[in-house]
């Protein structure tokens, strides 16, 4: 051995010494903790599974039979601890289906003598499928079925964990054994009829009634039994339900006693009797502890239900422990994205600002941020304001400012401008603007909140009265005592006594609003405050009850304020205000020219065109001023033979010699396209049917579809008119309100009024009593 060889083996033997003593116990630490329990149960290792589609045969009544198997799959899923069971997959939301382990699949098939089913696995996470053996049933163990598959799909995620060492652990079989709920075949058949298309619920119910009499011990039965009682029944006989519930003798799994608790009290929670969802969230809660099935995100909806009422009620200690329960608990499921958790997130972040905990509560709100920027919908409003108030509150005022930009943005795009939500962002980006310095900017803002009331039936609102008090302060820092103490009076008399404030540097703001405070209202139809206006006007007398001379009663000038707008709308160099400025845009492509009307067509519905003395008097008005509109009398039937028959012949001619103005015979409340498109209607043959097509549609509807037909109606033609014209700009004289439906837009929105020239039913009268012709809200027109 040479020199070198020698030395390098003492030098070998040296560091080997010196290593040994720390690796021994290093690999000894490891191996001590290899042989640790692990906790299997956690929320990790619990798979998260979902029903998926199974692939049919071609048999005549398959897909009835494969939906009523599948239920009773489902419920037997349901009932397996060890893991997270979602459901049917096409219920799922996206962030719920991006949270699965396992989707199960499966190749269902009839023949005449026999069923066969291959159970199939997708690990979504992998993108692998696993494909398990194909087995019959025949046709008299119909009712065996069910749980055959349920165990063959156990069966197969069983083996496949272990196989392939996936680092999950199989759900758990409940105790009961399934084949004690096994149907007979004819009992099944009946059971399959539930899940056809054909028939009535309550036929269905007295089907699955009389199933649970002949087997009184198949709890899936009694289960369906009682959510199909709820669903004929309703929300109101929840007492009646639950004591059936309760009084049932046979044994039922606790996981359907949650779930049917849970039905009832999603049902309650969202009914003006939300207070009493409270006993069956608590029920909810209690039946799933009972199980070993906490680890789910029906139960952290459940905490979270129980925090949101407490809320409601004030409780808002009590509500921390129920709201951070389940902040952890999605969290822990993986569902932290989840629409039910951030709405949690929402309501704990809220409640977090309103117990002085305001910096905590702003890492929640930009948490939420990149969720509700992507959405766009009333929610998003409704969050954005709640942002920019606690950016507000922590004297935020730009960021603040930001925040209700988006709001008003969002909710001018829906169209709902006229929102109650809309008046509260707008007073308090008043306010914000206020604190900036912007006075005059926030003077306008109050300004146009206050001048709603002319509009809307707003002046029993808070934010109206809150913003009498914004403008009192800033007449008072101008120096004007007296037009100051005369908007605190207006305020005070508005105001409840013991919430009166007194003057001070600071304006009132509204509060917070929690989620499911304001319902996400329905953007075919009106607000409620555009309703309350529309509906004062219609009904008001009974068209059969009067007679012919006071239906066609009219007279020249009446309807004066509809040209003096026209004329300012049609104007080319000349936009008024603000407010008409937006208005042209909107109702006017760029495009086009509308000089003395062209490419405008004027639908007046009900121009009292068989009054003998002055027939559609004030659409030959529209015809005179405007010549190259094509205008419309739109008049019933009866109406049109009337004027046909009596009028007469020269004040026909009078009305025939303008070239521009056509008659069309049919019902006002009608559907568009059926009464416009109809020749039939068109009384004078020899003058072609105005098109519609690219041109910007004016409808006008005073004293006469207005006041005669019901709102049950109205409301109808008014989402008629806005469907069937898409694809034009609207504009809607409704008695004295002015309604806009945009290009492309399918709701109207009120957007002003004209004064009350001509509308005073009982006499003649030109007088406006001091209003001008036409007043247009600048804030349903423009976002900034």
């Amino acid at each position: 051995m040479s020199h070198f060889q020698k030395n390098f083996l003492l030098t070998l033997i040296l560091l080997a010494a010196i290593a040994y003593p720390p690796l021994y116990y290093s690999v000894l630490d490891t191996i001590q903790k290899e042989s640790l329990p692990k906790n299997y149960n956690a929320p990790a290792l619990l798979p998260h599974i979902a029903l998926g589609d199974w692939k049919l045969g071609n048999y005549k009544d398959e897909d009835s039979i494969a939906k009523a198997i599948r239920n009773i799959v489902h419920l037997q899923f349901a009932e397996m601890s060890g893991s997270v069971f979602y459901g049917d997959t096409e219920t799922l939301r996206q962030t719920q289906k991006d949270n699965l382990h396992i989707i199960l699949l499966g190749d269902f098939s009839l023949t005449k003598d026999f069923l066969e089913f291959r159970p199939k696995l997708y690990f979504p996470k992998t993108k692998k499928f696993y494909n398990g053996d194909s087995f019959t049933v025949s046709w008299p163990e119909l009712g065996t079925f069910p749980a055959k598959i349920t165990r063959s799909y156990h069966h197969l995620i069983s083996e496949t964990i272990r196989l392939h060492r996936i680092l999950l652990n199989p759900p758990k079989l409940v105790a009961e054994d399934f084949d004690t709920e096994v149907l007979s075949s004819d009992e099944f058949l009946a059971y399959v009829s539930l899940f056809s298309e054909k028939g009535l619920d309550e036929e269905k119910l007295t089907v699955v009634n009389n199933i649970s009499l002949t087997s009184p011990k198949a709890s899936f039965v009694f289960y369906e039994r009682m959510k199909r009682d709820f669903t004929v029944k309703g929300i109101a006989s929840h007492k009646e339900l639950w004591k059936e519930w309760e009084d049932n003798k046979n044994p039922i799994h606790s996981i359907y006693a949650s779930q049917f608790a849970y039905s009832i009290a999603i049902g309650l929670f969202h009914s003006p009797d939300w207070e009493k969802s409270w006993d069956y969230l608590q029920l909810a809660r209690k039946k799933r502890e009972a199980t070993d099935q906490i680890f789910h995100f029906e139960y952290a909806n459940t905490l979270s239900l129980l925090g949101q009422v407490l809320i409601r009620q004030g409780k808002k200690e009590d509500a921390v422990y129920y709201l951070t329960s389940a902040k952890e608990l999605y969290a822990s499921l993986g569902l932290s994205a989840d629409e039910d958790a951030l709405r949690n997130l929402w309501y704990h972040s809220l409640l977090l600002a309103s117990l002085v905990q305001k910096e905590v509560a702003l890492g929640g709100f930009f948490q939420l941020e990149s969720y509700f920027s992507q959405k766009k919908d009333f929610e998003s409003a409704l969050f954005y304001f709640d942002f920019a108030k606690l950016e507000y509150d922590l004297k935020a005022y730009p960021s603040a400012f930001d925040c209700l930009q988006k709001s008003r943005s969002i909710l001018f795009e829906k169209q709902l401008t006229n929102h109650e939500l809309n008046f509260i962002v707008l007073q308090l980006q008043a306010a914000v603007l206020y604190k900036l310095g912007k006075v005059n900017d926030a003077k306008v803002l109050w300004e146009e909140i206050v001048a709603s009331r002319l509009l809307l039936p707003s002046e029993d609102k808070i934010f109206y009265r809150e913003s009498l008090f914004g403008l009192a302060l800033i007449y008072l820092q101008k120096g004007a005592t007296a037009e100051s103490d005369n908007l605190y009076r207006n305020y005070t008399r508005l105001t409840p006594y013991s919430q009166i404030q007194t003057l001070s540097g600071n304006p009132l703001v509204p509060d917070y609003i929690y989620p499911g405070v304001l319902n996400s209202p329905d953007l075919n139809l009106f607000t409620n405050l555009e309703e309350s206006v529309i509906r004062s006007y219609t009904g008001r007398y009974i068209f059969s009850g009067q007679e012919e001379e006071i239906r066609a009663r009219t007279y020249d000038n009446r309807l004066e304020d509809t040209n003096e707008f026209l004329r300012d709308l049609l104007e080319k160099d000349f936009f008024g205000t603000p407010a008409l400025a937006s208005l042209k845009e909107d109702i006017f492509p760029k495009h086009l020219s509308y000089e003395k009307g062209e490419n405008v067509v004027f639908l007046d519905i009900g121009p009292a065109l068989n009054n003998p003395d002055a027939p559609g008097i004030t659409s030959q008005s529209v015809a005179f001023h405007f010549p190259k509109m094509e205008v419309v009398l739109w008049e019933l039937p009866k109406e049109v033979d009337l004027f046909l028959k009596k009028v007469p012949m020269d004040k026909k001619q009078q009305l025939y010699s303008f070239r521009n103005i056509r008659i069309l015979a049919a019902d006002g409340v009608g559907n568009f396209n059926k009464e416009y498109y109809e020749p039939k209607n068109w009384i004078l043959s020899n003058r072609n049917i105005p098109t519609v097509k690219n041109k910007t549609v004016i409808i006008r509807a005073a004293n006469s579809i207005d006041i005669y037909e019901t709102y049950a109606k109205i409301q109808p033609h008014f989402q008629d008119i806005a469907t069937e014209l898409k694809d034009n700009p609207v504009l809607y004289f409704f008695n004295r309100s002015i309604l806009l439906k945009p290009k492309g837009q399918s709701k109207f929105t009120l957007i002003g009024y004209q004064s009350v020239r001509g509308f005073h039913h009982n006499f003649q009268s030109l007088d406006r009593n001091g209003e001008p012709p036409y007043t247009l809200a600048k804030y349903t027109l423009s976002d900034k």
